[in-house]
């Protein structure tokens, strides 16, 4: 039989190695080991899936036709996540609405307006948290107005001629952008548009903008 002296040195003991080994419990515990870690680590273009950026920009169309010059672009573009293509790249698609504004050249008093209607898909990948870069392709129609004034010699007066034509858009483009804040982000956007019509039109355009996320 143990004496009770002997019982409380056990229990003492007994008391002194559970406190010594309980921080070394929590401490192996706490640990995560290197797949958990990279598994718990979200890849942030999972947050596109099923939701819509909207998007503003402005910037330069240069026209390729010598007797175009160089004008403005302004565009507003909705996309939608469809789906994860692989780990930080993901399928979005909507469309954007677009006016193009270009003057003629000198010695022609006109102007050029043409207004974009363009289905787009764009693949945007995630580079690091905050850089993202996105190649886009779309195919839709624009219609092209134009307005010409032509000065006659005195004493008659200068024609003026317009018209409005619907051509087939093609837009190839990509580019860079910046995540501000997760809801808001920067961008700048190079692209070649071709209008396919009676005296085909084809722009190279450079838009900066800004992205929102609802």
């Amino acid at each position: 039989m143990i004496r009770a002296p002997h019982r409380l040195a056990l229990a003492a003991a007994a008391a002194l190695s559970l406190l010594a080994a309980a921080p070394a419990a929590a401490q192996s515990g706490g640990k995560r080991t290197p797949s958990e870690k990279v598994a718990a680590v979200r890849d942030p273009s999972t947050a596109l899936l099923g939701r819509w950026e909207l998007a503003g920009a402005l910037g330069f169309a240069i026209p390729f036709e010598n007797q175009l010059g160089t004008g403005f672009k302004l565009a507003a573009t909705g996309l939608h996540g469809q789906a994860s293509l692989a780990s930080g790249t993901v399928l979005q698609l909507g469309g954007t609405l677009a006016w193009t504004y270009n003057g003629y050249g000198s010695g022609v008093d006109g102007s050029l307006d043409t207004v974009d209607l363009l289905p787009l898909a764009r693949v945007r990948f995630t580079l690091n948290p905050q850089l993202f870069a996105f190649a886009d392709g779309g195919i839709g129609l624009a219609i092209v107005h134009g307005s010409v004034s032509i000065p006659n010699q005195a004493p008659a007066p200068p024609t003026r001629s317009t018209s409005t034509d619907a051509a087939l858009l093609v837009k190839l483009g990509g580019g860079l952008g910046f995540e501000l804040q997760p809801s808001l982000a920067i961008t700048l956007e190079p692209a070649f548009h071709f209008y396919a019509k009676s005296g085909s039109i084809t722009q190279f355009t450079l838009l900066a903008g800004a992205v929102y996320r609802p």
